[in-house]
């Protein structure tokens, strides 16, 4: 799978496979746990703290869904084991800093954070709409956009803190 994110955050996915698209989304949900965790434990704005509670808890029931879809697709799957891919070995590149001491100081910085936590949820989006172009399963369709809508959701969160 070959995935690039424009300038202007759309995702083009090539040599899509879905057992390689969910992982990637399951990865990028723990990504983002790790991060939201992360700034809960950190961050001493309280409005912050309660906004991120929540984030958690939502992107919690996403890895589900791509857990639960991840199953399904090696289930359905005919080579009988589990794709060692691209997504074992490097980061979603949506919920990591690169520099953790840029992290740091990011973290110590409410609008910082806030930013940086509307920056990530604008990439997810990106890539789950482009994970529904390339999907066929009506069931899994209609979870995408719900997990979309509340991306969205996660973004209007930061927009109204900033």
């Amino acid at each position: 799978m070959k995935i690039e994110l424009a300038p202007d955050g759309t995702v083009r996915i090539g040599g899509f496979n879905a057992i390689q698209a969910y992982r990637i989304a399951r990865k990028m949900e723990n990504d983002g746990i790790a991060f939201y965790e992360n700034v809960r434990g950190t961050t001493r704005d309280e409005r912050i703290k309660t906004a991120v509670t929540v984030l958690i808890d939502s992107e919690k029931k996403h890895r589900s869904f791509f857990e639960d879809a991840l199953e399904k697709s090696n289930a359905r799957s005919d080579n009988g084991f589990e794709e060692d891919d691209i997504v074992d070995y490097v980061s979603s590149n949506v919920f990591e800093n690169a520099d953790k001491k840029e992290a740091r100081t990011v973290l110590d910085d409410a609008r910082s954070v806030v930013a940086l936590g509307a920056e990530f949820e604008k990439k997810a989006i990106a890539f789950y709409s482009a994970l529904l172009q390339h999907t066929d399963d009506a069931e899994s369709q209609k979870a995408l956009r719900v997990i979309i809508n509340e991306e969205r959701q996660h973004l209007e969160t930061f927009n109204r803190l900033l």
